[in-house]
């Protein structure tokens, strides 16, 4: 699987955001690659917490970098790959408050 270009222009070319409406836009193209990126509830985080209720808009360095890190690595993987048949796969899902699930694969190849 491999990114759409339009997408990849997009997130390269994404401006800081200035507006909680703006970190919702980007977050949400983010998000539909979530699932390629180790890590990414962590990288995101400084940006959703800017959504919770009552929070004010306020950009610092820890969500500048989390902001260009995500955008870094969101469009360096050249081929976005999903979980192989040939590995055993174990699906751990955890209420963290609706937050993530994550899935380990297994290292034993099944023969």
């Amino acid at each position: 699987i491999t990114m759409d270009p339009s997408k990849v222009e997009a997130i390269t070319k994404w401006p800081r955001p200035t507006t909680m409406i703006e970190v919702r836009s980007f977050l949400g193209l983010a998000g539909y690659y979530r699932c390629f990126v180790e890590g990414f509830y962590r990288l995101a985080l400084p940006l959703t917490q800017l959504m919770r209720k009552g929070e004010k808009f306020v950009w610092t360095d820890e969500r500048e970098e989390g902001f260009e890190e995500l955008k870094r690595i969101l469009v360096s993987a050249p081929i976005l790959t999903l979980p192989s048949e040939r590995f055993d796969v174990e699906l751990c899902v955890r209420d963290s408050g609706g937050y993530w699930a994550s899935m380990w694969i297994e290292s034993n190849l099944m023969l």
